[in-house]
């Protein structure tokens, strides 16, 4: 009798010991992430697709956030894997860019990443770079060979031009103005109206821009955004990023962005029935 009292009196102090020893933190051990297609070249718009897969030290559940070059924000962030402590754990996203006429050649390769971000149970990051080239005009019009920043053409530009708006799909900080006519368009304004899906107040109901933000070619209309277009030669795009667009805290709902090319209707075009485009944004 004495001795197993003795014998409980040893391992109770170790069996209170290992009971209050905590279990070992959970962490990230390993984090990749893979985009498909990794390269395109149109046609427009393009789907890609971001594979990520996560591996933790031990079973449990792990957050994470999605991160796009251009600066859109994940409003549906955090989200939530589980790792069974045996198979990575796929989480995956896609991110659909390119008019439907050439308007990136190419995308911005600053811009041209997607980066997964796990946020617990440890801080990790893992980006997955792309490239995208819809095979069109340069972004701004520009001649490679120098010269008149708006061309020249490269074929007879003397007939009548045509503007059309340039929107991505879904909603994004960039705008433009192409002219697929045969003419030289002089300078025009592009508006541009947001407008949330439901809102019965005054107004669109979308995100106002502080007025110090605005800057040119950028100019702030009622009720509207206004870009100011230069001339535009034959097959020459004009594109504008809203500087402040990363920082727009849209609450949930869907916006529909509808643009109007040569706005002011100063331009003769051979088709006045294409200034129109539209595009959303869900949040």
């Amino acid at each position: 009798m004495k001795t197993t009292k003795r014998i409980a009196a040893l391992l109770l102090p170790a069996a209170l010991a290992l009971a209050a020893r905590p279990a070992a933190a959970l962490s990230v051990s390993s984090v990749s992430l893979a985009v498909s297609p990794a390269a395109s070249k149109g046609p427009c718009p393009v789907e890609f697709t971001f594979k990520g897969k996560v591996m933790l030290n031990g079973r449990g559940n792990f957050t994470y956030k999605w991160e796009r070059g251009d600066g859109a924000i994940d409003s549906t962030a955090p989200h939530t894997g589980t790792y069974d402590g045996v198979n990575p754990a796929i989480v995956e996203t896609t991110w659909t860019l390119g008019a439907a006429m050439p308007l990136f050649h190419p995308y911005d390769p600053a811009k041209s990443t997607q980066t997964l971000h796990i946020l617990t149970p440890s801080n990790v990051s893992k980006t997955a770079r792309f490239h995208l080239d819809c095979g069109g005009g340069n972004p701004t019009g520009g001649n490679p060979a120098g010269g008149n920043p708006n061309g020249p053409p490269t074929a007879r530009c003397d007939g009548k031009p045509d503007l059309v708006p340039l929107l991505h799909t879904p909603m994004d900080a960039t705008v433009g103005v192409k002219n697929i006519g045969t003419g030289v368009a002089g300078p025009s304004v592009l508006m541009i109206k947001c407008m949330k899906e439901g809102h019965t107040g005054p107004g669109g109901g979308c995100v106002d821009v502080p007025a110090s933000l605005i800057t040119p070619p950028f100019f702030a209309a009622p009720g509207a955004l206004g870009v100011r277009v230069p001339e535009l030669y034959c097959g020459k795009e004009f594109v504008a990023t809203m500087p402040w667009w990363a920082n727009l805290a849209w609450p949930k709902g869907t916006y529909v962005f509808t643009a109007t090319a040569d706005a002011t209707n100063v331009v003769a075009e051979s088709n006045e029935g294409n200034n129109t485009a539209t595009s959303t944004l869900v949040h």
